[in-house]
């Protein structure tokens, strides 16, 4: 996995059972290198194509504005504030590559949000 990538992966519901989630899109945003031999980790930030995000994004939402060129199926935006990090063993697949404006607005604002 490289930063960029747009994959697919099981990502947890938040304040839910445990073990509850889905698959669904993420953007990678950092990885460690492959086979490292300490643990491995993908950082990830979700990707959602509900309809209401897209058409209002709200704080700390990046509109993927060539959602097609990444392969996702409809309009999505990168939520920047749900990150989790993840292995490279739990990707179901690769899609595509985000563009690199939108990586680099992705990557500021969760900078943004996770400084510290």
């Amino acid at each position: 996995m490289n930063a960029g990538e747009v994959g697919l992966v099981w990502f947890p519901f938040t304040g839910s059972q445990p073990g509850a989630g889905k698959v669904r899109p993420v953007l990678v945003l950092a990885a460690t290198a492959p086979g490292d031999p300490g643990d491995e980790a993908v950082v990830v930030a979700m990707i959602t194509g509900a309809a209401p995000r897209v058409a209002s994004p709200r704080s700390g939402d990046v509109l993927i504005t060539q959602w097609q060129a990444a392969n996702l199926k409809k309009p999505s935006v990168i939520r920047c504030r749900r990150i989790w990090a993840t292995e490279r063993s739990d990707f179901r697949n690769v899609l595509g590559n985000l563009d690199a404006e939108t990586f680099t607005l992705a990557r500021a604002e969760v900078q943004r949000y996770m400084s510290f």
